[in-house]
């Protein structure tokens, strides 16, 4: 994005059209006085319009710093949205699966086949198993550099949590 010319607040005074200045000119009392004290109020506005020029110039990049930033802490969160989806996913087949060989168990139970049964209780185990591991909040491993910027955990910690009730 172009910068914009910034619009100088110069204090406005007469204005004064511009000509070739005679020999006569320079000449007359106070001519030069007059020039010397007009080009100090140059000089001095110019160093004013730098010196805004320069904070403005830090400002932007500041901003630019931080969009960088946010636009990065912004595509992590996407990512882990969307594993967040799949784990959630999984997770409720897991259980649609354990719904299903709880109701065989129960069947092997009503017919005394025994074997069966303790063969449907040891499966549903391992699926509930299986869904607390997929559904258990991870820690980032060690090397991996953490985001710059503020409080990054609160949102890390929040995309980890098992919301499929919602």
């Amino acid at each position: 994005m172009p910068a914009e010319p910034i619009a100088p607040s110069l204090p406005s005074g007469p204005e004064i059209e511009l000509t070739a200045i005679t020999e006569q000119e320079l000449l007359k009392p106070g001519a030069i006085k007059l020039l010397c004290k007009r080009n100090s109020e140059l000089e001095s506005d110019n160093r004013t319009l730098r010196a805004q020029l320069e904070a403005e110039a830090g400002l932007s990049g500041g901003h630019l710093d931080r969009a960088h930033g946010a636009e990065m802490r912004c595509s992590i969160l996407t990512e882990r949205i969307g594993a967040l989806g799949y784990r959630n996913a999984v997770c409720q087949t897991i259980w649609g699966a354990v719904a299903i060989v709880t109701g065989l168990a129960i069947d092997f139970a009503k017919s005394r086949e025994w074997s069966h049964f303790g063969f449907s209780v040891a499966v549903i185990i391992l699926l509930v198993i299986a869904v607390y591991l997929a559904s258990k909040e991870g820690k980032p491993p060690a090397d991996q550099p953490r985001e710059a910027g503020g409080d990054s955990d609160h949102g890390r910690n929040y995309l980890r949590r098992d919301h499929s009730n919602s």
